[in-house]
């Protein structure tokens, strides 16, 4: 891991700690979970790339495009060939357009929905982004994280959009 790497790494995982110590109790189903600073500060850097981006080894990021789907965007590090992320909005095409210009996409050879499939077993996405596709009515326990992009703006117009 490169020092830079291990830099945030540290300052994450003290950030996560410092904001789990008063609530480190978590059920889920049956089962409790209890975190502590000892079980996070085990994590490595091998941890996060298997875990959260599905690969052995660090890559550049690229999307993938599903073919006739124009709601969904896959995200993988090209060490890999299982998606982390998927991006499930109104218009993939022009988020492309706007917020992927450096980025290599890819189409995909599997036409059918990742969205769809996301509860199933076999779904490798850790992280789900999306504007109000699964604001309401919809339950999923496969993501690990979930963002959402544009809640909360008063824009009258259907866009997505990342704002720092």
């Amino acid at each position: 891991m490169n020092p830079i790497s291990l830099k945030f790494t540290g300052l994450a995982m003290n950030d996560l700690i410092d904001e789990l110590k008063d609530h480190p109790r978590y059920v889920f189903g049956h089962d409790e979970f209890i975190l502590n600073g000892g079980f996070i500060r085990a994590i490595n850097y091998d941890d996060i790339l298997r875990y959260v981006y599905n690969s052995d080894r660090h890559g550049k990021f690229e999307a993938v495009k599903i073919p006739k789907n124009e709601e969904e965007l896959a995200l993988k590090l090209k060490t890999t060939d299982r998606p982390f992320a998927l991006i499930k909005i109104g218009d993939i095409g022009r988020w492309i357009k706007e917020k992927l210009k450096n980025y290599e996409i890819s189409e995909s050879y599997d036409n059918q929905s990742i969205f769809n499939k996301l509860n199933e077993d076999g779904s490798s996405i850790n992280i789900l982004l999306g504007s109000r596709s699964f604001y309401e009515g919809w339950d999923s326990n496969r993501p690990n994280v979930m963002m959402f992009i544009n809640i909360g703006r008063g824009d009258s117009k259907k866009r997505a959009t990342i704002d720092r």
